[in-house]
């Protein structure tokens, strides 16, 4: 972070001013709210993953802060963090931070977005457990945005929500199969983005299509509306085989296909690994 221009830092303070700090009914404190949020974007962004790091990255990183905003009082402790990020209505935080992040990444054309959604580690309540779904920038390594939901289940209606407050245009979208449905697709396309989405038994009659022409491939292949292409890694002790096969002849499955917009190729990807057997001393 040693790096970031000094109209980097001001850009990002701007996008969260409209942040409003849940704490200005209990009275007067003595770090104010930007400078919370400037020490904690920029400590996660640095590798920090709980509160206690983003105080410790803060004291090192304090006269380098200073740079942007006075920190008075120093650097807040992690109860600090904890107690206010607690307190912030997260439908707005998400909403500034989904306007920071369009302006590191103007333009989403030509690159590689992952949706997927993930249950945090150490968040079961009696309530159950948080459960986020994710966009991620491939390339840059960066979330583009976040969608908090109450269970796994529920992640096919939070993807549209997050969805529409990306700009897809020219983007390649790739989800996992409990996210292969019809609307999902359709809300893709109008946004004028590519897409790659598994298919598994939740969507059996297009599971079942699908298989059904890829085990045509032996005897269709004529290097025109079938490829192949195989890699063969080795690392860690173990030899791994990826057997890619692509077919861009979708005729013998388009009644089928009519609930998937835009479907040009069928991809499927094998992976095996041979068993190793240890010799005993």
């Amino acid at each position: 972070m040693q790096s970031l221009p000094m109209a980097a830092g001001d850009e990002l303070m701007q996008r969260f001013e409209n942040l409003s700090d849940p704490r200005k009914k209990s009275g007067r404190f003595q770090f104010p709210l930007q400078e919370l949020l400037l020490t904690a974007l920029c400590a996660v962004s640095a590798g920090a993953e709980d509160w206690v790091d983003v105080s410790e990255w803060g004291e090192f990183k304090l006269a380098w802060l200073r740079r942007f905003l006075p920190f008075e009082h120093g650097v807040a402790s992690h109860d600090t963090f904890s107690r206010v990020f607690a307190m912030l209505d997260s439908a707005r935080f998400e909403a500034c931070f989904r306007d920071w992040m369009t302006q590191l990444c103007p333009s989403l054309a030509q690159q590689h977005i992952a949706l997927d959604g993930k249950t945090l580690r150490g968040s079961r309540t009696a309530d159950g457990a948080l459960h986020l779904v994710t966009a991620w920038h491939c390339g840059k390594g960066v979330t583009l945005g976040q969608i908090r939901t109450q269970a796994k289940s529920n992640e096919i209606t939070a993807i549209p929500e997050l969805l529409a407050g990306l700009d897809l245009r020219g983007a390649t979208v790739t989800l996992d199969a409990m996210d292969c449905q019809k609307s999902i697709v359709q809300q893709l396309v109008d946004e004028g983005a590519d897409y790659i989405i598994g298919v598994k038994n939740n969507q059996p009659t297009l599971a079942e299509a699908v298989q059904g022409l890829l085990d045509q491939a032996p005897a269709k292949a004529d290097g025109r509306a079938w490829h192949e292409h195989k890699v063969v890694d080795k690392g860690h002790g173990r030899i791994e085989t990826r057997h890619c096969l692509v077919c861009h002849d979708l005729g013998a499955i388009a009644q089928v296909l009519q609930d998937c917009p835009g479907v040009r190729s069928v991809v499927c990807v094998r992976s095996t690994r041979p068993r190793v057997r240890h010799q005993p001393p």
